[in-house]
């Protein structure tokens, strides 16, 4: 089984940009833990979704919201 325990968290934007699929992963594995630690993750998943496609940003967006 993969847990939180098992997903990096990723706050750094440089990677976030390089990995956006895992960034949207760890914002979803640690959304609801430490409160700066996931606005931190947020704001680099926001960063990292920014120029992918509209359809696949939107929706990457909606799960970095939800998370």
């Amino acid at each position: 089984m993969v847990g939180p325990q098992g997903i990096r968290v990723i706050v750094d934007p440089d990677r976030a940009v390089r990995e956006p699929e895992l960034t949207v992963l760890s914002a979803i594995a640690h959304g609801q833990g430490d409160p700066e630690t996931a606005v931190a993750i947020a704001l680099a998943a926001a960063q990292a979704v920014s120029p992918l496609p509209d359809e696949q940003r939107e929706l990457c967006s909606g799960v970095i919201e939800a998370a």
